[in-house]
Parts: structure tokens; C-alpha cells; sequence
């Protein structure tokens, strides 16, 4: 049991790790957004809108691996959530859409 255990433990360190670097796209997605704004620099802003593409990219990935580690984790019986063909389990927060609900 060690082993699967210290297995679980590298995965939910990885996925961790790639929540902080996440949280650090966006924070520096959210200043270059201020100071497109503050400034009026377009060119700016097309760079914000650019890599907001890293941002989802992200986010897809540790959904992904979100659900691989419950995945492996599972009893024979899965719940109904993880089944739905057009359902899907987000475990990121919603980082990328701070700024948009904060009236940006």
C-alpha cells in the first residue's frame, strides 16, 4: 500500500504545483490587463487576449488530470457525475474569470 500511496502523493503534488503556476498566469494576465487599460495599449491588449489561450490550456490540462487521479482512485461503482457524456468535473477554480466578473 506504500507504494500506491506515495504515488497519490506525487500526483496531487503535481497538480498542486500546476494550480500555483495557474494562479500566476493569471495574476500576470490580470496586471497586463490593468495596464492595457490604464494606458489604452492595444497592442497590449492583443497580448492578453493571446495568452488567455495558456490560461484555458492549463486549466484543460489539470481537469484532465484531475479526473485521472479520481480515475485511478475509483471503486467498481462510479458515481453518475463522472459517466455524463456532457457533463464534465472542473477542479480548477475559475482563475481566468476574475477579472471579467470583477467588472474588467
Amino acid at each position: 500500500m506504500e507504494h500506491t500511496s506515495k504515488q497519490f502523493e506525487i500526483e496531487l503534488e503535481d497538480l498542486r504545483s500546476g494550480l500555483l503556476a495557474m494562479g500566476g498566469l493569471v495574476e500576470a494576465q490580470f496586471e497586463r490587463a490593468l495596464e492595457a487599460i490604464a494606458s489604452g495599449d492595444e497592442e497590449l491588449v492583443e497580448v492578453v487576449l493571446r495568452e488567455e489561450k495558456r490560461v484555458n490550456d492549463k486549466q484543460i490540462e489539470l481537469d484532465r488530470k484531475s479526473v485521472e487521479i479520481i480515475a485511478k482512485r475509483q471503486p467498481a461503482a462510479v458515481p453518475s457525475f463522472t459517466t455524463g457524456g456532457s457533463s464534465r468535473f472542473s477542479s480548477t477554480v475559475r482563475l481566468e474569470k476574475i477579472p471579467r466578473s470583477s467588472g474588467q
